[in-house]
């Protein structure tokens, strides 16, 4: 879930189901790409934290942020500071974030550093070469299984590292998909349908929704916050599997300069800060369809994915 309250940028919480599951789904890997350095890990526990996890994290957050620089190439400075903390009251003192979301199941909030204050992070970073933080609650990251620990850290650092290329407008079910997308990038586990059961159910039902999610939806008050991500992922895993993951991110740069600097000219319009112009303007020039065409394909592919009754 998006919000800025004080220095808090991206806070994403993720839902019981996907958070605490046995699994995720994830794409299969696709060729090998560079190898990519972790980056510079710096990690600050609480003391009651034990030894043993902060190193564990450490290492965890290291190859998370490998395997999101690696979609990423260029694009960030690969510095993290992670804040490790023992429960959510702690967690969400440390991130600024006083209500909202599902109270025990938010393993790791990216806070992003907001443009032009030095008192976003701890780091002396500028925003977009390094800064920002990483809050990691252990009591819910020690539940998850390995998978849903890289998911929700390559998520998280996702983020991060697309703080600067994500200007205000971005549509958050852009953001928060492509995040998914690059947290599931290569990781396999439980079929799809089964990591958007919630979805599924819905979809199954004949209850197909008609578009992408309102920024609105994504802060959960209308009990649907595990099917707003689902639909946001599955939007963004819809476009990978077109375009690769390389071109998403692409896609996802394409709309942030649009919305940061004057839209070239299109059928869809012109002029800086339009949402729904920038968007559909790239995804004309970078998937070759309209938005109304990619809304129609994204529901069939709902379908497709997640599956109906038979009959239906």
């Amino acid at each position: 879930m998006i919000r800025r309250v004080g220095l808090v940028g991206a806070l994403v919480a993720l839902a019981a189901a996907l958070v605490l599951g046995a699994g995720c789904a994830g794409r299969p890997p696709g060729p090998a790409s560079p190898t990519v350095p972790g980056g510079v890990v710096s990690v600050q526990a609480e003391a009651d934290v034990p030894v043993d996890w902060v190193a564990r994290l450490r290492a965890d957050v290291a190859s998370a942020v490998g395997a999101v620089a690696g979609p990423l190439p260029g694009s960030w400075a690969r510095r993290v500071d992670v804040r490790l903390v023992a429960s959510d009251v702690r967690l969400r003192a440390v991130a600024g974030w006083a209500v909202g979301g599902p109270v025990g199941t938010v393993a790791a909030v990216a806070v992003l550093p907001v443009p032009g204050s030095s008192l976003a992070s701890s780091s002396s970073s500028p925003p977009g070469e390094g800064g920002g933080r990483l809050v990691v609650d252990l009591d819910v990251y020690r539940r998850l299984t390995a998978d849903g620990r890289r998911i929700v850290l390559r998520h998280e650092l996702t983020h991060l590292a697309t703080a600067a290329e994500t200007p205000a407008g971005m549509p958050v079910w852009l953001v928060e998909g492509f995040a998914d997308e690059i947290g599931h990038e290569g990781v396999t586990g439980l079929p799809v349908d089964r990591a958007a059961a919630e979805l599924a159910v819905e979809v199954r039902a004949g209850r197909v929704p008609t578009t992408l999610p309102a920024d609105a939806a994504f802060d959960g008050s209308d009990g649907r916050l595990a099917q707003t991500y689902q639909e946001a992922w599955l939007a963004c895993r819809l476009l990978a599997g077109r375009l690769g993951v390389a071109g998403l991110a692409h896609f996802y740069r394409d709309v942030g300069a649009r919305l940061a600097g004057p839209l070239r000219a299109t059928p869809a319009g012109n002029g800086a800060g339009d949402t729904a112009s920038a968007v559909a303007a790239a995804l004309r020039a970078d998937a070759g369809m309209g938005w109304s065409a990619f809304v129609a394909d994204w529901r069939a592919y709902l379908t497709t994915v997640l599956g109906v009754p038979s009959g239906d």
